[in-house]
């Protein structure tokens, strides 16, 4: 008696699926699992920096899955990398005071920083990371991360732990007095075995500067810059109408928060220069004050040559077109400009952390940017900076060529060791997930804290 044809197929349909369904756990028993903790609770920053290693490492690491944990309101508004997801938990912010508030619960703070820090423990026991990389902070915000190091320590003895650094924190008596104070240096080096700086030692050694003990200093890794890639993009809609004749400055001032004093100059600049040899993109950031913000947006409203946006939704681009750009001191915003190769004036931020302000004077002793002091800044002098930059032509051997920014690589090739050293062992087979829209990844914001 014959088997019938749709038998058979129906068998071999079965097979095939059975066949593609276990190959896909296995597959996922192999996954090499990644936890980002990025607090989030003051600009961009963070959250921008961690996207773009999180996205350079899915990317260049075959079967490398990535979850962030963030406090990051705008989250939402990035496309993720492939192999990417992230958990929100409720924000908290920094006001004024210094003190920290919750942003949208009506809370008190204390309670919000508990609902976070069961969310930290959860995400640690459910994606039972191999290794966790926790932003800027050892403990994470108000200490929220001691109970998920803890869990990792007592569940995922054999998981790394890293801590991941900006290349300046703050001003040397400063973090000294500070992490004394708080007792970070023993915390970094009880919780952590080894801490990414996201910097060049040349430019900046917090080795040094911070009096790090030996058995600290052996755990530095110095990653170098962050080096960002350049989407494709137009300008914004509302282009001003001025010809091809025309310079364009860009003007950004990170997550906004306290971009008011250079937007302000900037304007009130543009407008006693009446028709100025230049045409004007002015980016606030989505984070500065609502009524700020409308009273900024009015007043370039009024003026010349003026396009000014809350964001753009690809800043890198506009920044590639622009033939100055005028800014704030934050670690993302100036790599970005020296990816591009740009030339820069930088206003920092001076309070409550001079980080900024070491970091453009860094720079500047490089010949790779400028910096005015905020002191020093008046609508007039910073018109007469931009219009004497301008007609200033960047020499050949601008240094922005020699610099290094190979900082992606190195975090790739640091966590290729790591696998390593496991002992795992990653297929070359991807698990063919792609974001929406690689060219349109990071390109959200109106510049970077």
């Amino acid at each position: 008696m014959g088997v019938h044809r749709d038998n058979v197929s129906s068998h071999a349909a079965l097979d095939n699926y059975l066949y593609s369904f276990y190959r896909i756990l296995s597959m996922e028993e192999h996954l090499f699992r990644m936890l980002f903790y990025s607090h989030d609770s003051f600009g961009l920053g963070h959250i921008r920096r961690t996207l773009a290693i999180v996205h350079h490492l899915t990317h260049s690491i075959p079967r490398l899955s990535a979850l962030i944990v963030t406090g990051s309101s705008i989250v939402d508004r990035y496309i993720m990398p492939k192999n990417t997801d992230y958990i929100r938990f409720p924000g908290i912010t920094k006001v004024e005071s210094g003190k920290y508030s919750t942003r949208n619960l009506g809370i008190p703070p204390d309670e919000t920083v508990q609902i976070r820090e069961k969310i930290i423990s959860a995400a640690v026991e459910s994606f039972r990371p191999h290794v966790v990389v926790v932003d800027k902070s050892p403990l994470g915000l108000q200490g929220e991360m001691m109970q998920g190091l803890q869990l990792i320590k007592t569940l995922l003895p054999s998981s790394r732990k890293v801590l991941g650094l900006r290349d300046i924190e703050d001003d040397r008596n400063s973090v000294i007095r500070d992490w004394k104070d708080a007792g970070v240096y023993d915390l970094m080096n009880e919780h952590y075995n080894e801490i990414w700086v996201y910097g060049n030692q040349e430019v900046y050694d917090p080795i040094q500067e911070y009096d790090l003990p030996s058995d600290l200093a052996r755990k530095i890794i110095f990653t170098g810059y962050i080096h960002r890639d350049k989407a494709s993009s137009r300008y914004p809609k509302g282009r001003p109408k001025t010809g091809g004749a025309l310079p364009t400055v860009l003007v950004t001032t990170g997550g906004g928060e306290d971009g008011e004093f250079l937007l302000a100059n900037y304007l009130e600049g543009i407008e006693l220069l009446g028709n100025p040899p230049f045409r004007s993109i002015v980016i606030s950031g989505p984070f500065l004050d609502q009524s700020k913000k409308r009273r900024m947006m009015r007043f370039a409203e009024a003026l010349d040559k003026v396009v000014f946006l809350r964001f753009h939704l690809n800043l890198m681009a506009t920044m590639a077109k622009a033939d100055l750009i005028v800014c704030m001191g934050g670690y993302n915003t100036l790599c970005e400009i020296l990816s591009l190769k740009k030339w820069a004036l930088v206003v920092p931020r001076v309070r409550p952390r001079t980080e900024q302000l070491i970091r453009a004077g860094r720079f500047q002793s490089l010949d790779l940017m400028e910096m005015i002091h905020p002191d020093e800044v008046s609508p007039m002098r910073l018109m007469e900076r931009v219009i004497a930059r301008l007609q200033q032509p960047r020499a050949p051997d601008f240094r922005a060529n020699e610099f290094s920014m190979d900082g992606l690589l190195r975090i790739e090739n640091r966590v290729k060791a790591i696998v390593n050293e496991m002992g795992y062992s990653l297929p070359e087979a991807s698990l063919d997930k792609q974001d929406n829209n690689r060219k349109s990844l990071l390109t959200f914001g109106g510049g970077l804290a």
